[in-house]
């Protein structure tokens, strides 16, 4: 299970960290100002991923690699896909 989002103390250079995207990020030395820059990059994040609503879903990609099967691949594997899908 992952951990939850958060910010740390790193002591060797007196700063305040989160990871982000799978890197860490420097946030401040202030921990109150860490926190705030914290939730802003999280809140940002969360903005991004309503962003992610206009992507096609499954059936639209599925229809788009079927009519493209169907104009390379032999009927068989066509059907075949088609079937699997």
């Amino acid at each position: 299970m992952a951990r939850k989002a958060g910010i740390w103390f790193r002591s060797q250079d007196g700063f305040y960290y989160t990871t982000y995207k799978g890197e860490s990020a420097k946030l401040s030395k202030d921990k109150a100002e860490a926190e705030r820059a914290f939730h802003a990059l999280m809140a940002q994040a969360s903005e991004k991923v309503e962003e992610c609503k206009l992507l096609p879903t499954f059936r639209k990609g599925a229809e788009l690699f079927l009519d493209h099967a169907e104009k390379t691949k032999e009927r068989t594997t066509y059907e075949l896909q088609r079937n699997y899908l």
